[in-house]
């Protein structure tokens, strides 16, 4: 079997207006700045490459949400956002694509906008945050 995320179909929902937009672009980015074919739909060739049959591909929502009482992850997250600590994380990555240094830099600069929102929302519990990922689950028979 063979798990594959649909990153182009992530959907998050917020009472952070910016956090959505910005995901978004910051997956984009992060996903032409990796070495690796992200496509979706690759598991079932390859499973018919290897001679698999019986091919079978089902799709999953997987759905975090975040409310209060807020989770210490949750917390940790908001302080990462804030910060820029977390999108930092990803510059390599980032730039190693078509985006410059520039570029990466006013996107860090809008994500910890974005992340003090996130923060203010969260010291009176206004903050909530629904993000659902499909994945697609391609299995056969050996």
């Amino acid at each position: 079997a063979a798990i594959e995320p649909d990153n182009s179909a992530v959907r998050i929902d917020s009472t952070v207006e910016a956090e959505s937009v910005l995901a978004k672009r910051a997956r984009e980015l992060y996903l032409d700045g990796v070495d690796t074919d992200a496509s979706l739909g690759a598991a079932r060739v390859l499973f018919e490459e290897c001679g698999v049959s019986d091919i079978e591909v089902r799709r999953y929502d997987h759905e975090r949400t975040v409310e209060p009482p807020y989770s210490e992850r949750a917390l940790e997250a908001a302080r990462r956002k804030a910060s820029g600590e977390g999108i930092e994380s990803d510059r390599e990555t980032v730039l190693a694509g078509e985006t410059t240094p520039e570029e990466f830099d006013e996107l860090r600069q809008a994500w910890r906008e974005m992340g003090r929102t996130v923060a203010d929302q969260m010291q009176d519990e206004r903050y909530r945050h629904r993000e659902v990922v499909p994945f697609f689950v391609t299995a056969g028979q050996v």
